[in-house]
């Protein structure tokens, strides 16, 4: 298997910033957080060129239930092994490299981990102030 790292891309963030508005737009309050994480979302760096999100979703049961609106907009469930763990590929052309991933967790659940790194998308504070 062969890594690709390429230069820095300026594009990487606007890229990141259109696929979690997407994401909000087609599930609506399926994610309470995403967030652009990975080597692309450090300015600067050479990295593999895939966008690296992820999401905090307060079930993930309900994330799995909404496979079919993921997959048409690219994502397709891939199995790791690892329990209470989901991750999702994106290939922008069909039978191409993976452009993206999508990693929900639960939020501050125990035996998960939550989401941290740089934010793209803030779901609006709640009436006592603080994000859900």
């Amino acid at each position: 298997m062969t890594i690709e790292v390429v230069d820095y891309d300026d594009a990487w963030p606007r890229r990141a910033e259109a696929a979690c508005a997407e994401l909000q737009d087609r599930l609506p309050g399926l994610f309470t957080l995403i967030e652009y994480i990975g080597s692309t979302s450090v300015s600067g760096l050479a990295a593999r060129p895939i966008i690296d999100l992820m999401a905090a979703a307060e079930d993930l049961a309900r994330v799995t239930a909404d496979d079919e609106t993921l997959g048409l907009l690219g994502y397709q469930r891939h199995e790791t092994g690892m329990p209470r763990r989901l991750l999702y590929r994106r290939n922008e052309n069909a039978g191409g490299p993976t452009t993206c991933t999508l990693s929900p967790l639960t939020r501050g659940r125990p035996g998960t981990s939550d989401c941290s790194g740089t934010t793209c998308v803030r779901i609006p504070p709640t009436r006592s102030g603080t994000a859900p």
